[in-house]
Formats: structure tokens, C-alpha cells, sequence
């Protein structure tokens, strides 16, 4: 078999000898010495040092080509190993000829297969096929029987950007970041000049999102347990002008982090921090210990919308995945190892804090106690051309359509310069997942922005809100209106509506910064209880006149009403001394429910009135222009 992956097998050359260090400190084996029952086959050169798990791996020949799971790798010094397939001796010896550990095979050695520990590390010898039951894999060089790393590791996928990083060890970012390309730190970098391409977030900061952001100027230093940093990744690992494939391997050498960790926590209100994962395992942000914390996580995910409607395969615009303690597309609130995260501090604190306690490990996906009472929820989710997006809306007896609560999540700044956002504008906010009261008559804006052009699918993924209460979706722009439930779908095109330049990594303008509303939304939700009965399917209607949004506007404002039974409709505008500005709607309509956009770019600021009439029946509502 080609064990050493350099495209040739060879049976001099595919031989291999793999050493891990099970201690939990460094281990020099500098002038150490293999040796087979002729004599010395390799000797470890000097600064040879294997960190704790780390395994080195010495190959007859070849030129041996892959990850090999961080394993040191070398080749023979001798230029061979020399192994019988009758039957061998393998020898390690320290640097003053003292044998460390030797083993003797028979004639298993000839089978076309590794010969190894099962289970890993502590289990007796056995041959590779037998001990991998899994997969039909005969040699796994540097790794684990199921091709795992024998230290704690994570596979960045994708493409290059930006990632949210953590360490489960107490470890310097150099070692962390070994086999990704750093640069603009003075210690510890592969290059001294350039633009920084690590950044922490300065936890203490109530700047903006460009005043948060600093770059690492030492490798070096220490990273602190349960604080995250930010990466850029660069395809091209070594800067020699040829970009190197994904997924690229981040490996921790150190011992896992102690529990009861407890960062530092931004204390004003408010304010953001940046956490992480301290440990080995995937961890559950229901189990942390907070106080004075909203509740929500904030996870950024480099490669949501991948391939959707696209053909960026390699990795998908970003999106920032969220999660409320029961709603949010960050499954269950699990932090994968090595994840940074954020969070933030309630608008009045007093003692800010966040703990992560053995508890908050966990493996498995099922849970249970979290939620106090039945949820409804809706999800939407944006998809286009290489972008997607989402968002949630929650209703619960604790939620409000009028003021942040507890589950409201904020849509944040993206951390790429191709995305789609989509949100819901509350209290002047666009929300990721907006936490409403369950008998609450609402409109909620959708704000929308992409930067991308054409055809766009907005559709329910996730619905469970019950029969009792009505959703309707509304696109101003083409005057329609739409029930919302499981089946809802609906196409539009559309123009980009903003863009920014690609980030250059040493300028970053995103963060843990909420999204702000461009002020005029294309589309809005509306949800409102009704009153179902065994007679009819369909609620009646009843001739209704809607506040205008926005309210104040400039220029635009969209007016939605609805229309009782089949008439003359007329809908117009009057100024202060009852003069008529303009009539928006003078037609006839049937029953249902419409909207429509006045454009008041022709006339003064002030208060206007507009008023509806059908059948007999009127209504009238003011509304202030502003310019």
C-alpha cells in the first residue's frame, strides 16, 4: 500500500515505524536512535521535540505527502528500514543508547498491513485490518485506527476567510496556528511584515465594531482559557504563490483546560464579549453559569449557504448562526471544541459573568428541562445565487412586539463580503429571532439586504404556529399579500442593495455589531390572532385601515388596508387644512387585503391625514413626513 501518500507504492520505501507521546509534557528525542536487528536504521535529528499526544512517524523512503494528523514525519536517515516480512526487532534508544521500548513481530509482518495498538495507545498489538473494524483501511500513519488525530484537533473547511477560534489548552497562538499562514506580529509569525491576521476583541471596549477588533502583535503569549480570537485563513499555507487545499488542520498539543473557567466578562451594559470553548468537548450554552447575560449565543459559521443555489462549493457566504435557549439555527446551543463565540451583557448590569463547570460538557444531542413552556416559532430562510440567510420569529407569553426581552437575538455585522441578511425590525432593531407575545396583533418590517443580484426564494422551513393565529407576508413593492404556513414559497428578484469592499484582514468592519436597517423595508410580516370556527375555514374580514410604515418617513411609506366586500376603494391623502394632496387608490375591489406605497418626495415636511372609504364605510389616520 502507498502509506506515504507520495503516489507510488513501494515496499521499501511504505515502511514505517509510528511513536506518539502519551505523557503530558514535551518530549526531546533529539540523537534518539531506531534500530532493527541489524543494526541502526534512523536517527532523530537535533531539536526534535514531540509535544504531549503528538506522534512522529519515520517512513522507509518516499516523499511522504499529507497531514499525517500533525505527526512529525521523517524519512529514514539510513535510507531504509530494512523490515523482514519474516520477522523483525524494533528498538528505540535514547541519546546515551538506553532502550526505551522495543517490540519483536513474527511473521504477521508480511500480511501488506500495519501492526498496532488496539485500542490506540494502551491495547495490545494487532494487526490493522482486524483492529479497524470500521472501514476496510490497512494503515492509518500518524493517526488514530479510524484516522482520527491522536490529540485534540479540528478541521477548518471551506474556503479562505475569517474564523472564530478557541483553545481547549493553555497554548501559545504560534503553536495553535502552526499549519495556518500568519503574518504582521513581531514574534511568532511566519512573517513579521504585513497585516496582522489574528485578532482578539477587547472585551472592555463600548466602541464600535473597528474600534474592538485588535491585532496580535506576539504569537507567542499564552492563550487565556474561554476567550476567543479571530483568525483570517489564508488558502495559501507557506506564501510561495499557490494556494493549498482545504480543510487545513488546527491541533492542540496542551493539557485540556481545568473546569469552572471564568473569563473576563464586558461589563458595561450592552457589551459584547469575546468567549470560547475551553475544552476538548463539544459543550451545551444552556450548562454554562451566566449572569447578567442575555441568553443569546453567537456563532459565527463560515460556510452557511455553500452551494445553495450556486456554484460555490468550496464554501458558502457566512452567516452568523444563533441561539436563544430554545429557538435558533444553532442546533440545541452545542459549541463544537475550538469554536469562539459571543455573547452579551444585559442593558443594566451588575455583576456580569460567565462560568463554564464540567456540566456544561456534553456528547450526545438530546435535552432536556430547557423549556418551561409550549414555543411557537417560524423560521425564513433567504436563498440566492451563493447566499442564504434566516430568521426566527418566537412567540412565547414572555415575548414583546414593543421592546427587547429575553430570546430576542440581534442579526449581527457579517464577517464576509458577500452575504444576504435577513431580519425582523423591532423597537428600531433587526432582530435574528424576535421573541413576540402570544396574544399581540403585530406588523414587523422584514429588512432584507444582499449583495448580490436576481432571483431570490423566501420560504418556511421550520413552522409551528398554531391554527389560532394568522401570518401573512407582504410585499410592498408588488402591493401582495400572502398566508404564511409549512408550505409557504415565494421568488423575487432583486437588485444588489449594498455593497462593501472585500475585508482586508488588518480592517475589519464587522463584528459583534447589530445590523442596522437600511429604513424603508420591501417586505413585512403580519401576525395576528383570529377567531377560528367549525363553519369555515377562512377568517372573516373586516374593513380595516393599517398605521403607515415607517411612521415618521422620507420619502416613502407603504399603507396597508383591507376591504370587507367587492367596491369602489378610494384611498387618499389630505394636508392639515383638509386640502387633497394626492389619491393613491380610486378603483374597485374586491374583498381582501391590500397595500400601498405613497411617494412624498414632491411635497413639504409635516402631518398629513389619509383616509380610506369603500361601501359607505371610512377611516381616517394621520401620518408625519420628515425631511
Amino acid at each position: 500500500i502507498d502509506s506515504n501518500g507520495d503516489g507510488t507504492v513501494d515496499t521499501s520505501q511504505d515502511e514505517y515505524v509510528e511513536l506518539v507521546n502519551t505523557s503530558n509534557t514535551n518530549l526531546d528525542i533529539s540523537s534518539w536512535t531506531l534500530e532493527d536487528g541489524a543494526g541502526s536504521r534512523h536517527t532523530f535529528a537535533a531539536s526534535t521535540v514531540l509535544r504531549p499526544l503528538q506522534a512522529v512517524v519515520v517512513f522507509g523512503g518516499g516523499t511522504p505527502t499529507g497531514d499525517f494528523g500533525d505527526a512529525l514525519v521523517f524519512t529514514a536517515s539510513s535510507n531504509g528500514l530494512g523490515f523482514n516480512n519474516a520477522g523483525d526487532d524494533i528498538i528505540l534508544k535514547d541519546d546515551q543508547a538506553s532502550i526505551v521500548l522495543s517490540y519483536t513481530y513474527g511473521s504477521e509482518g508480511g500480511d501488506d498491513q500495519s501492526i498496532t495498538r488496539s485500542p490506540d495507545l494502551t491495547g495490545a498489538f494487532a494487526k490493522h485490518g482486524t483492529a479497524d473494524t470500521d472501514d476496510a483501511s490497512t494503515s492509518s500513519p500518524g493517526t488514530r485506527l479510524d484516522e482520527t488525530t491522536f490529540q485534540s484537533s479540528t478541521n477548518l473547511t471551506g474556503s479562505a476567510g475569517y474564523r472564530l477560534l478557541s483553545a481547549p489548552s493553555s497554548e501559545s497562538y504560534e503553536d495553535l496556528l502552526d499549519n495556518i499562514w500568519t503574518q504582521g506580529a513581531s514574534a511568532g509569525a511566519d512573517a513579521t511584515n504585513g497585516n496582522p491576521n489574528v485578532f482578539i476583541w477587547d472585551n472592555s471596549s463600548t466602541g464600535g465594531a473597528n474600534t474592538n477588533w485588535t491585532g496580535v502583535t506576539d504569537l507567542t503569549g499564552t492563550l487565556t482559557a474561554a476567550e476567543g480570537f479571530l483568525v483570517y485563513v489564508y488558502a495559501d499555507d507557506d506564501f510561495d504563490g499557490t494556494n493549498d487545499a482545504f480543510p487545513k488542520l488546527v491541533s492542540s498539543f496542551g493539557t485540556e483546560n481545568s473546569v469552572d473557567v471564568s473569563p473576563t466578562i464586558n461589563s458595561n451594559g450592552d457589551g459584547w464579549t469575546l468567549l470560547g470553548n475551553p475544552f476538548t468537548s463539544t459543550i451545551d450554552f444552556d450548562n454554562l453559569t451566566t449572569n447578567d447575560i442575555t441568553g443569546t449565543v453567537y456563532v459565527w459559521d463560515p460556510n452557511d449557504g455553500a452551494g445553495d443555489g450556486g456554484t460555490d462549493i468550496n464554501g458558502g457566504s457566512g452567516s452568523w448562526k444563533t441561539y436563544n435557549g430554545s429557538t435558533g439555527d444553532l442546533t440545541d446551543g452545542l459549541i463544537a471544541p475550538f469554536q469562539g463565540f459571543f455573547v452579551q451583557t444585559v442593558s443594566t448590569p451588575t455583576s456580569a459573568s460567565v462560568s463554564f463547570p464540567s456540566g456544561a460538557k456534553t456528547t450526545g444531542g438530546s435535552f432536556y428541562g430547557k423549556i418551561s413552556e409550549s414555543l411557537s416559532y417560524l423560521r425564513l430562510e433567504v436563498k440566492g445565487k451563493e447566499v442564504s440567510n434566516s430568521a426566527w420569529i418566537q412567540l412565547s407569553s414572555r415575548g414583546s412586539s414593543t421592546s427587547r426581552v429575553n430570546g430576542d437575538a440581534l442579526e449581527l455585522q457579517p464577517l464576509t463580503a458577500k452575504y444576504a441578511q435577513l431580519g425582523f425590525i423591532k423597537d428600531g432593531e433587526v432582530m435574528d429571532i424576535t421573541h413576540l407575545g402570544t396574544s399581540e396583533e403585530v406588523v414587523l418590517p422584514v429588512e432584507f439586504n444582499t449583495t448580490e443580484s436576481g432571483a431570490f426564494v423566501l420560504s418556511a422551513t421550520d413552522f409551528t404556529i398554531a391554527g389560532d393565529i394568522e401570518v401573512l407576508f407582504h410585499d410592498y413593492q408588488q402591493e401582495l399579500t400572502m398566508l404564511i404556513d409549512e408550505r409557504f414559497r415565494y421568488t423575487f428578484e432583486t437588485e444588489k442593495l449594498k455593497k462593501q469592499n472585500v475585508h482586508a484582514p488588518s480592517i475589519l468592519n464587522a463584528g459583534a455589531m447589530q445590523f442596522k436597517s437600511t429604513g424603508t423595508s420591501r417586505f413585512g410580516i403580519s401576525i395576528r390572532p383570529t377567531s377560528v370556527t367549525n363553519e369555515s375555514d377562512e377568517s372573516p374580514l373586516e374593513f380595516a385601515l393599517d398605521q403607515n410604515y415607517p411612521n415618521p418617513f422620507n420619502p416613502n411609506t407603504t399603507i396597508n388596508y383591507t376591504i370587507q366586500e367587492a367596491g369602489n376603494v378610494n384611498l387618499s391623502i389630505f394636508n392639515l387644512m383638509g386640502q387633497k394632496v394626492v389619491t393613491l387608490v380610486d378603483e374597485t375591489k374586491g374583498a381582501g387585503m391590500y397595500n400601498t406605497r405613497w411617494n412624498a418626495s414632491n411635497v413639504a415636511s409635516g402631518m398629513y391625514y389619509y383616509r380610506l372609504e369603500s361601501n359607505g364605510n371610512s377611516i381616517t389616520k394621520k401620518m408625519t413626513l420628515i425631511k
